[in-house]
C-alpha cells in the first residue's frame, strides 16, 4: 500500500467550529476534535458536517463524527453509521487518512481495536476493493466473451457455470 499523506485539522478550522457550535477551545487542547467530542452531540456534528463546504471543516467535524460513534453504545452507532458511512464513501479522499487510523491495520489483534474499527474496516475494504468501471468491462469481455453481464443471459450462455442459491 502507498503511504498516506498525514493530515489534521488546520487552526482556523478549529476554531470557526468551536465557535459555530458553541464548544471550548484554548491552546492546551492537543486533539482537540477527540477532547470536545461528546456521543450526545453526534446528530449536530453530522448536521454540521451537511451545511458546510469547507473542506478543513469537513475534515475536523469528521474526527468528532468518529470519536463519538466510538463513544455511543451498539444502537446508537448502529443509528448513525449508515449516515457516517454513505458520507466517508462519499468524501473518502478526504478522509482517508482519518479512516485509515480507525482501522487499527497495526493492531495485533482485535484488542487493539476501536469500538468502530471492524467497520471502518470493512468500509475500507469495500471502497479499496471496488473495481473500476473500465477494468469490470475488460475482465467480463476476457472472461465471459460469450455473454453480457446480466444474470439471466448468463445462465443460457453459460449453463455449465452457472447455478442459483436460495
Amino acid at each position: 500500500m502507498k503511504k498516506l499523506k498525514f493530515r489534521c485539522g488546520t487552526k482556523a478550522a478549529i476554531d470557526a467550529i468551536a465557535e459555530k457550535l458553541n464548544l471550548p477551545n484554548d491552546s492546551s487542547m492537543q486533539d482537540w476534535a477527540y477532547e470536545v467530542a461528546t456521543a450526545k452531540d453526534l446528530g449536530k456534528y453530522i448536521k454540521h458536517y451537511n451545511l458546510t463546504t469547507d473542506e478543513d471543516e469537513k475534515f475536523v467535524l469528521m474526527e468528532m463524527i468518529i470519536q463519538s460513534t466510538d463513544r455511543q453504545n451498539q444502537d446508537g452507532f448502529l443509528e448513525y453509521w449508515q449516515i457516517i458511512e454513505r458520507l466517508l464513501k462519499k468524501d473518502f479522499d478526504l478522509h482517508v487518512y482519518t479512516i485509515h487510523y480507525w482501522c487499527c491495520f497495526d493492531a495485533e489483534s482485535s484488542e487493539g481495536f476501536f469500538y468502530n474499527t471492524p467497520s471502518m474496516r470493512a468500509l475500507w475494504s469495500d471502497v479499496k476493493n471496488k473495481m473500476p468501471p473500465k477494468q469490470f468491462t475488460q475482465f467480463w469481455a476476457t472472461t465471459y466473451p460469450k455473454t453480457v453481464p446480466i444474470p439471466h443471459f448468463f445462465k443460457y450462455d453459460y449453463a455449465d457455470c452457472w447455478f442459483r442459491i436460495h
